[in-house]
């Protein structure tokens, strides 16, 4: 393992990670990380990573003679982290009452949501916006950690097609995702975010 300092430097290293080199051999070497990364969505992604040889880290001593002792376009391409709704969303039966069927469904990429086969507990882990009132929302995790699907229980208090959502949203907390994953570096799930799916009321006919 050559040092830092001594034998190279580098730059531009994204917060919460250390580079490592270790020669492989009298003319190769590899670079790796450890740590985590504090900010790892596709926006942290760089471009310009950059090692430069000192001399001691050079057999001979005299690193600025050799052609690319100076590397700085080497990339971080980390995973996008993304959420996104997906559904038909909510329509009322056909009984006219205010009582809905349907759902709207948060599909996670990159990233895991707590509990597998459990809940989200709204409130908590996720606030969300512009349910109409009588409703009680539940959001179940599928098995996979990467699918939130939220349904409405209860009676909307007024269900005509005045009131009509458009848009319900979601704002999700820290708390939501396994592993430290942190809220703001996924995209779409703060903002709070637009699903664009909402509740479709039936008019009433006479």
């Amino acid at each position: 393992v050559m040092t830092s300092g001594v034998h190279y430097t580098i730059s531009n290293v994204p917060a919460g990670l250390t580079a490592v080199v270790t020669t492989t051999g009298t003319t190769t070497g590899t670079i790796t990380f450890t740590g985590t990364a504090t900010t790892h969505g596709n926006a942290a992604d760089i471009a310009n990573l950059t090692i430069t040889w000192l001399n001691a880290g050079i057999t001979g001593g005299n690193a600025s003679s050799i052609a690319g002792y100076v590397k700085n376009d080497l990339i971080m391409d980390f995973i996008d982290q993304t959420v996104t709704y997906i559904g038909a969303g909510f329509t009322e039966t056909t009984n006219n009452n205010g009582t809905v069927t349907g759902s709207i469904a948060a599909s996670l990429s990159g990233a895991n949501f707590i509990n597998p086969n459990g809940v989200l507990t709204v409130g908590t882990h996720v606030t969300l916006g512009n349910i109409p009132a009588g409703f009680t929302p539940a959001i179940a995790v599928d098995a996979t950690g990467t699918l939130a699907t939220l349904t409405l229980t209860g009676t909307a208090s007024t269900h005509t097609n005045a009131v009509d959502v458009t848009n319900i949203t979601f704002q999700f907390a820290n708390s939501a995702f396994s592993g430290g994953t942190l809220a703001a570096n996924i995209l779409g799930a703060t903002g709070p975010a637009n699903s664009y799916i909402g509740v479709d009321f039936r008019d009433v006919t006479l």
